[in-house]
């Protein structure tokens, strides 16, 4: 008899867990998160920053999803001063990755 209940138990506290995380993660969402004027990125083009950076993935009998799916995936960008210059370079990782060396600002 004691089985039974733990299982109910352990089912509604599994659904009350699964409502509660839901409501969280709408509230979460709402549009009133992101204030107008408030813009973290703005997007340049690659003839105002000098960066083109394509990962272009040709798929081949050794290299495809299969063989290979953390080329898929996607990579990451790293900013920091890689040559103490004291200007902020710029690392962008991926299957093919790229190092931009700043020269100062050009703002």
């Amino acid at each position: 008899m004691v089985h039974k209940f733990s299982n109910a138990f352990s089912f509604i506290r599994n659904e009350f867990i699964f409502l509660i995380s839901s409501i969280l993660i709408i509230a979460g969402c709402s549009s009133h998160s992101v204030q107008k004027g408030n813009v973290l990125f703005k997007k340049l083009p690659s003839s105002f920053t000098g960066l083109s950076f394509a990962n272009t993935i040709t798929e081949t009998d050794s290299m495809n999803l299969i063989t290979n799916e953390y080329a898929y995936m996607g990579g990451g960008i790293g900013i920091g001063d890689f040559n103490n210059d004291g200007n902020l370079d710029l690392v962008v990782t991926n299957y093919s990755s790229m190092v931009y060396r700043s020269f100062g600002s050009r703002y």
